[in-house]
């Protein structure tokens, strides 16, 4: 990646028409992609095809996703063991919008959070760093304090 003139830290290549077609435009103009995913099923849908150089495919779980339970404590066991196969986490964090943060589901977020970021710091230790990309809403607080207490930070 060392010929690329930008790096977009934040793209969600899972809403796109044709992500394939994005990462190879974007390889031809020297881009880079951080390409964050809202599900687990969206990293195993898209690692496979964006296998370009330019391209970083993380491997999420939106606050959004969970809150509405589009994402589902399975899921979050499936993205803690698809961990070891991949650097890069993202979409994670907390969103405590009044939205988002009604009957429980505050609770439910801190839970998925804390979670991964246990799993992070665990994979950290062993000579394996994660690059975490983080959705923070009314929560800094919140998640820097997860962060620390995970050993993430």
């Amino acid at each position: 990646m060392s010929n690329l003139t930008y790096f977009d830290a934040h793209v969600h290549a899972n809403l796109m028409d044709s992500p394939l077609n994005v990462a190879r435009s974007s390889s031809e103009v020297g881009l880079g992609l951080f390409a964050c995913g809202v599900t687990p099923h969206d990293y195993l849908e898209l690692a496979p095809q964006l296998t370009q150089a330019n391209i970083r495919v993380g491997l999420g779980a939106h606050p959004w996703y969970i809150s509405d339970e589009r994402v589902t404590e399975k899921d979050i066991e499936l993205l803690l063991e698809l961990m070891e196969q991949t650097p890069y986490i993202g979409e994670i964090g907390l969103d405590f919008s009044s939205r988002y943060c009604v009957d429980g589901l505050q609770e439910l977020q801190i839970k998925a959070f804390t979670q991964i970021c246990k799993r992070a710091a665990e994979l950290s230790r062993n000579n394996q760093p994660r690059v975490l990309s983080m959705h923070t809403v009314r929560s800094v607080d919140t998640v820097l304090d997860i962060l620390e207490q995970t050993g993430a930070a």
